[in-house]
C-alpha cells in the first residue's frame, strides 16, 4: 500500500485541485500513494471536522496546494498545524504566487521550484504539462526518501477458552 496522502487546499481552488488530483491518479494506481481528498471522502451530511481529523490521524504525507487563499483558510492552517504537530512530512505545491516562505514552510523545497512560475502563472494550455511533467514527478521523487509509514498494529492472537 502506498503512502496515505492528504491533499490540503483552499476551497476556492477546488477546480484547479481537481485537475491536479487527476494527475495524481497514475501514482495512486501504481501503488506509490493513496490520496485522501475531502471532495471524494466526506459524504453529504457527515461531520466535516470529525472526518478531517480522522483522516489526518491516518496520514503519512500532506501535500499543501499553496495559494493566497490557502493561508487565509482556517481549515488549511489547521491541517498544516496538525501535520507539523504529528511530524507528518509536508510537500508544498505552488498553485499561485504567495508568500509561503513566511508561513513556516520556507525551509521546504516547493514544486515548481523556487524562482520558477507557479502552476497558474503558466498559460492555461500549458498547465496540464506542468502538473504531469513537473509537479507530480517532483512529488514522486520525494516519496522514496520520506519516512516509511508506521505499520498498522497487529491485534493479539485470540486466547483459548479455559
Amino acid at each position: 500500500m502506498g503512502l496515505r496522502t492528504f491533499l490540503s487546499y483552499a476551497g476556492e481552488n477546488r477546480a484547479d485541485v481537481a485537475v491536479f488530483r487527476k494527475h495524481l491518479s497514475a501514482a495512486e494506481h501504481g501503488g506509490q500513494i493513496k490520496v485522501w481528498i475531502d471532495s471524494e471522502k466526506i459524504p453529504t451530511g457527515s461531520d466535516f471536522d470529525q472526518k478531517l481529523t480522522e483522516a489526518l490521524k491516518r496520514t503519512d504525507l500532506l501535500i499543501a496546494v499553496l495559494s493566497k487563499a490557502y493561508f487565509s483558510s482556517t481549515w488549511c492552517t489547521k491541517e498544516l498545524q496538525t501535520a507539523r504537530d504529528r511530524g507528518i512530512p509536508v510537500i508544498p505545491v505552488l498553485l499561485e504566487p504567495c508568500a509561503y516562505e513566511f508561513s513556516g514552510l520556507g525551509h521546504l523545497s516547493a514544486t515548481p521550484d523556487k524562482g520558477k512560475k507557479a502552476v497558474l502563472e503558466h498559460p492555461k494550455k500549458d498547465q496540464d504539462v506542468i502538473w504531469a511533467k513537473k509537479v507530480v514527478p517532483d512529488i514522486m521523487a520525494a516519496v522514496p526518501v520520506l519516512p516509511a509509514p508506521a505499520p498498522s498494529p497487529t491485534p493479539p492472537p485470540p486466547t483459548a477458552p479455559e
